[in-house]
Parts: structure tokens; C-alpha cells; sequence
């Protein structure tokens, strides 16, 4: 693959492809593309399909895939680059490192695109992977709930060797679409069919309701957001079925704008965190967007009367999650610090 007009600016707004690097890839230099429709307006909002390769794929070759249905259904497609794409080498190969790093570079690519000039309508991001790409959209995009509204799994992969540790209650409540094809990779369906289910399941969702139409098993969730269907066109990249759905889309229920008032993005000289839920119940989760990762990290968590109420020191592997659900109602400031760098918010209690 040649990479064409490649930047390090500010994502560009002008049509066509687009070829970028970000700090924390791991893989091809993080490279990622954008594309931009023609059919963009810098006074009209414009939705977006954030879109993982398959195993071997790269993220600017990943755009070729997506070129016409952007055009036809008028979206923009962000394509990041992973180095992982498969059971085998997660399991064999043991991408902890990757894995962290890559998580940061989904974060700073959405930083970037939400950062730029581009008109972004924020209640319509889709995080979507095909076959090997099924682990970046667990692992990657669901691991940021803040920048995606929606997801599609197409005949896609992936592990339990890994904690999938995603917030599902965000993505209960979301717009889903799951498919397989009647000749996919055997493992696929036979893994992922039960964990998936209940995955998406709410509290209210006990069961799923399926029908069968021209040889096909059709799945529908009780809560009627999330479909579930065995397709007949094989193990396909299937971007004009994915994009038909994404973009039907329209129930308020489902698109669902981002909520930045439940997050505290801090992007200072000193150290960048998410902290969130804010108002928090019980787990409070914070992740880093700086490379931290097995660095030393500090956590203070005082009360506004100045009450220590935690002091801690771990080693930071892509996330923390803080069990306040004993600490009592009120307003708390957060501290963490690491190699000098300090990071200090405040949250509320409930």
C-alpha cells in the first residue's frame, strides 16, 4: 500500500481520502484514513462509520471498502490500523501491550476528529469490524463508549482470553446489529451466538424472539434494539448492508447524542484522563489518554473537607475502576499523578 498525502495536521476537510499517524499506534505507524464524501457541507452535520479491517487489512486499505456506500448514503468512514486481528494471535502471541496502546490511539483518533473543522454529528458514530475486526470493535471502540453511539459486528471475531470490560449498560441501551454468514468460519457462530446474547441482554431482556425468512434466522432482541440475523452472503465485508441499517436509524431512542456532561475529558499540558461516570454510584472509571501504560500511577481521593478517602499506588494497564459505592453522598476531588504529571477533577457522589 502507498500512503498518499499523508499529515500530521489537523484532519482535513476536504473530500476524498485522507492518510494520517497517530502517537500510540503500534502497527504501520498507527495509520489511519478518513474519508470525506462529496457530498459533505460544512453547515450540515454529517454521521460516521468508524470501521476496523479484517485480518491482514491495514486502515487506509480499509477506506477501498468503504468509498462508495459513503458516497451513495453520505457518511464519513474512519479507518484505524490494528495490529491484531485474530484469536491465533491474541492467544498465541499474548498483545497486551497493543492491546493498551491501541485503545489510546482509538481515543486520540476521535479526540482528532472531534477536534477538527469537520461538521461531526455526534448522535450518529458508528463502531463497527468485519471478521478479525470484531476484536478491535470489543477491545477498541466499545472500550470508549463516549464516541460511539451505535455498533454493527459483521461475521466477527472474538477471545475470552481477554476481559472484555466495556460498559454494558451503555451498550444494552444501543443500537445493535449482529451478523454471520451461512458459511463463516464454524467457530465463529458457535462461540459468539450465547455470549452475545446474553451480552446485550438488558435487565428487562430475558429472551430473544427469532423467525425464519427465505432460510435465514433472523434474532431480535426484546427491547427491539439490537438484530441479530444469519445471512446467506458469505464471509463478506457486507459495507452496503451495514451502512443501509446504520443509516435507517432514526428513532430518538437509539440515536442517542453524546453525553459529555457524564464525562470529564481533561486534555491539560501536565496529565490527560477520562473520568466517568459523573454524578457516580458506585464504580468510577478512569482512563488515561497519555502512554502510561505499566507506569507507576497515584491515586488520591479526598472529600471537600479535605477527608483522605483512598491512597493508592498501582501499575496502570489501560484502565481503573474505583469502587466508591460505600463512600457517602457528596463532592470528592480526584487526584492521580504519574512521573511528576498530575491530573486532579472533582466528582459528585449520588
Amino acid at each position: 500500500f502507498v500512503f498518499e498525502n499523508v499529515t500530521d495536521g489537523p484532519i482535513s476537510t476536504g473530500a476524498g481520502k485522507h492518510y494520517y499517524f497517530t502517537d500510540h499506534g503500534v502497527y504501520v505507524g498507527g495509520a489511519f484514513g478518513v474519508y470525506i464524501p462529496g457530498s459533505y457541507r460544512s453547515d450540515t452535520p454529517m454521521p460516521v462509520v468508524f470501521a476496523s479491517h479484517g485480518a491482514y487489512g491495514m486502515g487506509p486499505r480499509e477506506l477501498n471498502n468503504w468509498e462508495g456506500v459513503a458516497e451513495n448514503h453520505g457518511f464519513i468512514v474512519v479507518a484505524p490500523s490494528y495490529s491484531f486481528a485474530t484469536n491465533h494471535y491474541i492467544e498465541g502471541n499474548g498483545a497486551g501491550a497493543n492491546i493498551e496502546s491501541e485503545r489510546h490511539m482509538t481515543a486520540e483518533i476521535m479526540e482528532k476528529l472531534l477536534a477538527s473543522d469537520l461538521n461531526i454529528d455526534t448522535t450518529r458514530i458508528l463502531a463497527t469490524g468485519f471478521s478479525g475486526g470484531g476484536m478491535p470493535t470489543h477491545y477498541m471502540m466499545m472500550k470508549h463508549p463516549r464516541y460511539f453511539t451505535a455498533f454493527c459486528l459483521r461475521s466477527a471475531n472474538y477471545s475470552t482470553f481477554y476481559s472484555l470490560d466495556i460498559d454494558l449498560n451503555y451498550w444494552r441501551k444501543k443500537p445493535g446489529y449482529v451478523f454471520w454468514s451461512d458459511n463463516d468460519v464454524s467457530f465463529i457462530p458457535g462461540q459468539g451466538e450465547d455470549f452475545l446474547k446474553d451480552f446485550l441482554k438488558t435487565e428487562d431482556d430475558e429472551s430473544w424472539s427469532s423467525a425464519q425468512s427465505d432460510g435465514l434466522i433472523h434474532w431480535t432482541s426484546a427491547n427491539g434494539k439490537t438484530e441479530w440475523q444469519e445471512n446467506s452472503i458469505g464471509h463478506n465485508h457486507a459495507a452496503e448492508l451495514t451502512a443501509s441499517w446504520f443509516m435507517e436509524l432514526d428513532s430518538a431512542d437509539w440515536a442517542i447524542p453524546l453525553d459529555t456532561s457524564n464525562y470529564i475529558s481533561i486534555n491539560s499540558n501536565e496529565l490527560s484522563a477520562v473520568v466517568y461516570p459523573n454524578p457516580v454510584e458506585d464504580l468510577l472509571k478512569v482512563v488515561l489518554s497519555d502512554v502510561v501504560y505499566q507506569k507507576e500511577l497515584e491515586i488520591e481521593i479526598s472529600s471537600v473537607k479535605g477527608d483522605l478517602m483512598m491512597c493508592d499506588s498501582i501499575i496502570y494497564n489501560g484502565s481503573i475502576h474505583i469502587d466508591m459505592s460505600s463512600f457517602p453522598s457528596g463532592t470528592y476531588f480526584v487526584r492521580l499523578s504519574v512521573e511528576g504529571k498530575q491530573f486532579v477533577n472533582t466528582i459528585l457522589k449520588s
